[in-house]
């Protein structure tokens, strides 16, 4: 014969202790079998809605929902004692209670709790934060790939623009600075107050000597780039 176990006790409740001195055990299972299955919070809150404090079930653990990537935070799900872990709430018909570690416990009344929850439905339903992840997401790849079609036409323009090149760049920059000087150079003389006629020609004819020695020295500089360039490409 093969040996068959005894069925497990059913936790007892002692009608003569109040509830807080019940064991968790025989509070949170139903006693009357035709109790319905508790499954979600809003299942729980409508238990306790109809039942009162006369319910057979005086409280449930409860964990959060997982919702994914959806912030829902009004989503429980009932679980066993066993499975609450270390961030979890219990329900009765007075309210919840948030037990999270590392924090004090925090009591909500069932009729805040569900005023809560249907004002943040209200908002969710609202097309702005319905969506919002989606469009921030949207927003999100949609500047990346600007940049990366950025970083595409900034990488085409540096290889193909004339003052990118390290070759033209620095003797550019030079050739400039040659071009300032030369346009900085006076050949006229308006400064004195000499109104004779000779000495005006003669200080004019200096200034202007001065101008073409500053004009051939420039010329010289700028020519001197050029053929250190010209032989820079050369030798690429």
């Amino acid at each position: 014969d093969t040996d068959v176990a005894p069925p497990a006790a059913e936790p007892m409740v002692d009608s003569s202790l109040p509830d807080t001195m019940q064991p968790a055990s025989a509070l949170s299972l139903p006693v009357d079998p035709l109790t319905p299955t508790l499954v979600t919070g809003e299942d729980a809150i409508n238990f306790f809605a109809q039942h009162g404090s006369s319910s057979p079930i005086k409280f449930v653990h409860l964990v959060k929902a997982d919702s994914g990537i959806i912030f829902r935070p009004y989503d429980l799900l009932v679980v066993k004692p066993k499975d609450v872990g270390t961030h979890y709430y219990t329900m009765s018909s007075a309210g919840l209670v948030h037990v999270a570690p590392n924090t004090a416990s925090e009591f909500i009344p069932l009729a805040e709790w569900m005023r809560q929850s249907t004002n943040f439905n209200m908002l969710r339903s609202i097309r702005f934060y319905k969506y919002y992840l989606h469009t921030k997401i949207f927003n999100l790849w949609r500047d990346n790939v600007k940049f990366k079609l950025y970083c595409n036409q900034r990488a085409k323009i540096q290889g193909k623009l004339f003052l990118a090149k390290d070759s033209f760049c620095d003797p550019l920059l030079e050739l400039k600075k040659h071009m300032l000087d030369l346009q900085s150079v006076s050949v006229l003389d308006l400064g004195s107050r000499n109104f004779e006629s000779s000495t005006f020609l003669e200080q004019q004819a200096v200034k202007r000597s001065d101008a073409a020695k500053a004009f051939e020295d420039v010329c010289e500089k700028i020519q001197k780039v050029v053929q250190r360039v010209t032989e820079n490409v050369a030798n690429l």
